[in-house]
């Protein structure tokens, strides 16, 4: 299969690689978008603060399920899927306080052990799944997981009706913000 590599700052390649097989709790997941990242920027430009080159860049994607590891139970081939894309430890002190996106231990794809999924094929864990509509478009559905940090910034905010909001940065997150 074909990925995409940060394989030294500032430098990306397309390599032919093994297509990964999903372990046991595992989906391969057929990827049919993905979408770009300020984090892969971060990448590309050696700025990232655990993301290092080389690497398999993307983490907002949208696919299909192609293959269960082992033990996989509640989920079909053909599935429309995203992905959380972050394993926390679940016992670090952050992870206990109810902020698994702070945990210490951290996974996260693009990092060694976990692909990217700028790639024709992702394995993630059942834990990090959320079904799709079949009739949401990939393109669009790419948009979930920012969507999702958008929501939890608003959330964590309160705002009330009567309120007044800024937002500083008109990215995808800023705009997503304003869409939440």
């Amino acid at each position: 299969m074909k990925a995409a590599f940060v394989t030294s700052v500032g430098k990306v390649e397309i390599r032919d690689i093994s297509r990964p097989e999903p372990g046991k709790g595992q989906v391969l997941i057929r990827v049919r978008n993905a979408g770009i990242c300020g984090s892969d920027l971060h990448l590309f430009l050696g700025t990232h603060a655990f993301r290092v080159p080389p690497a398999i860049l993307g983490h907002e994607m949208a696919g299909e399920i192609a293959a269960l590891g082992e033990g996989v139970e509640g989920w079909q081939l053909g599935e429309y899927v995203t992905v959380e894309p972050q394993l926390s430890c679940g016992t670090c002190a952050m992870c206990r306080q109810g902020r698994p996106n702070l945990c210490e231990k951290i996974s996260v794809p693009g990092t060694p052990g976990w692909y990217g999924t700028f790639a024709e094929y992702f394995v993630a864990p059942v834990s990090c799944l959320y079904r799709m509509e079949k009739s949401l478009p990939f393109a669009s559905a790419v948009l979930i997981e920012p969507f999702a940090v958008a929501v939890h910034a608003l959330r964590n905010a309160k705002p009330g009706p009567e309120d007044c909001c800024v937002i500083l940065g008109a990215g995808t997150i800023g705009l997503l913000c304003l869409v939440a």
